[in-house]
């Protein structure tokens, strides 16, 4: 009988990891686009806030660029970390930062302020770094092409955020353009925490020096050269659009988004 229950709990074990192993893929992809909704949701304020508290061209241009300068530069530590502790437990707890961020940048009632929490909010494009290293460790290799295609097409955050952050911000005030993006922050932080599974532990943990060995090939730097010239280049320009379309042809900021968000999509 003992062993009979036994077989049936590890069964049932199984069947519930099979899932979270299916359900892994959408949940990431889609953690993956709110976080780049909050990763640009300055860029589609940014002329509002120069209206706001009179900024000059360069400092606007500053308040998007800070978010974009965090994020790419944090991938590193945080793709290293992701191998140590795992993608369900760091992309829970970068989730769970946002929401602090989020909630920090809707008080802001200043320049300084918004730099202050721009700075943190840069966080958000970590998520990239995340949910890639979260999907390829724990999808076989004969797919792992088409997944991480499919996680990809969480950069489209950076549409949502064109499309919608303009109009909340029309119909609830500034702030709540912040705290909207908090609900399916949320979201993602109950299903990425409680329907993802965890990845298999390394065999041993590397160090540092070891895991930034992979910059002794001049692969990595080739392909680091033609990402940054693509989709650095994307990046860049998706977020700094809705600016530039207000700034060059009078645009409202909703208009200037909806149409930053066909040039992402």
């Amino acid at each position: 009988m003992e062993v009979q229950t036994a077989s049936q709990i590890l069964k049932v074990w199984e069947e519930l990891f099979m899932n979270k192993q299916k359900a892994l893929l959408p949940i990431t992809t889609f953690a993956m686009m709110f976080s780049f909704a909050v990763w640009a949701v300055f860029s589609p304020l940014a002329s509002t806030f120069q209206q706001m508290y009179g900024l000059t061209s360069t400092q606007k241009g500053i308040l998007v660029a800070i978010p974009v300068l965090l994020g790419s530069i944090m991938r590193v530590p945080l793709g290293i970390w992701t191998d140590r502790i795992g993608g369900r437990r760091l992309f829970s707890l970068l989730l769970l930062f946002l929401v602090i961020t989020l909630v920090g940048a809707g008080f802001a009632d200043s320049y300084a302020m918004l730099l202050f929490w721009a700075f943190f909010i840069g966080m958000a494009g970590t998520s990239f770094a995340i949910s890639m290293t979260f999907v390829s460790r724990l999808t076989p290799p004969e797919k792992q092409g088409t997944a991480l295609g499919i996680n990809s097409i969480g950069n489209i955050g950076t549409a949502v955020a064109s499309f919608s952050v303009p109009s909340i911000a029309a119909a609830f005030g500034v702030p709540w353009a912040f705290w909207g993006m908090i609900i399916p922050v949320v979201v993602m932080l109950v299903l990425v925490w409680f329907f993802t599974p965890d990845m298999p532990k390394p065999k041993q943990q590397k160090t540092v020096r070891e895991s930034l060995s992979v910059l002794k090939y001049k692969h990595t730097w080739t392909l680091s050269l033609f990402y940054f010239v693509t989709f650095g280049a994307f990046v860049a320009f998706g977020i700094y659009l809705p600016a530039l379309l207000v700034d060059l042809y009078g645009l409202t900021p909703v208009d200037a988004g909806m149409r930053a968000a066909g040039f992402t999509v």
